[in-house]
């Protein structure tokens, strides 16, 4: 357990009897649509999508995917 009075109430909560849980397998994937045309070429989220299926087929125990955005 972490013992350090400068944590917040709630990162002591955290803390307290275990790390911050992340499931593995995971495929982490920051999908990049409209915010960055400017600057390279960008793909449809169903691109995205169909990249995830192709690594999951290759990775059969992968379950789980978080996805992190800039979109509204």
């Amino acid at each position: 357990a972490v013992a350090d009075n400068s944590l917040s109430d709630i990162e002591q909560y955290v803390w307290r009897k275990h790390k911050p849980w992340i499931p593995r397998p995971l495929l982490s994937m920051h999908v990049r649509i409209g915010d960055k045309a400017c600057e390279m070429k960008v793909v449809g989220f169903e691109e995205y999508m169909r990249l995830a299926d192709r690594i999951r087929k290759r990775f059969p125990n992968l379950k789980t995917i978080w996805l992190s955005t800039e979109m509204q």
